[in-house]
């Protein structure tokens, strides 16, 4: 398994997806997992535990208030992310001994600030998506997802504050993607990284 983690507008997800076009590649998206097991019944209890019973409406995650919360208060944010961050890696973990053949990409925003590569084996592979910090900016504010507000420059201020700067995870990275050019020269420079992975060069 290779984690895949970056600042927020960084490109990891496009960087996941270019990846997944390759046959042997198999992407996770810790988010995407995140969200659906909220729904099941003991991360509900949990939540609303830690939080409060206003951080759902029937069985749907408030996410806004979840967001609120824990970005509010460091107790909560690390004991969330702990909790989160084994249940996924669990499930994943599953999921990857059905397919051994496979290079398991597991993309991830704080895969470094909740100590997740912990679950990886040993020698561990992490790929850091890097690119320029005002062209980060641009893409989060433009960024629009559906039901949710876009995120204000403040907000972007206080979520990046929880982050690793870029230059700490570089440092600790097996490989290192700038995604800070055009959509073409990036499809580039994912096939590097791919032969990289592998070993050799494939068409």
């Amino acid at each position: 398994m290779i984690g895949l983690t970056g600042n927020m507008g960084c490109g990891k997800s496009t960087v996941a997806k270019l990846l997944s076009a390759f046959p042997d590649v198999f992407v996770y998206n810790t988010d995407l997992i995140w969200r659906e097991m909220m729904r099941e019944q003991f991360a509900r209890d949990y939540i609303q535990f830690l939080i409060s019973e206003h951080a759902y409406v029937g069985k749907e995650p408030q996410i806004g208030i979840i967001a609120a919360a824990i970005f509010s208060d460091d107790q909560k944010r690390v004991a969330l992310e702990a909790f989160a961050g084994l249940h996924i890696m669990t499930g994943i973990a599953h999921r990857a001994g059905k397919r051994p053949e496979k290079i398991h990409i597991i993309e991830n925003a704080i895969l470094f600030e909740a100590d997740v590569a912990k679950y990886f084996s040993k020698p561990r592979e992490i790929i850091v998506v890097t690119c320029d910090e005002e062209e980060q900016l641009r893409r989060v504010l433009a960024r629009e997802i559906p039901g949710r507000p876009n995120l204000t420059h403040a907000q972007f201020d206080a979520r990046m504050a929880k982050q690793w700067p870029q230059a700490k995870k570089v440092a600790l990275a097996t490989y290192v993607i700038d995604t800070f050019c055009s959509l073409p020269e990036l499809e580039g420079r994912v096939k590097d990284l791919y032969n990289q992975i592998t070993g050799g060069n494939h068409e």
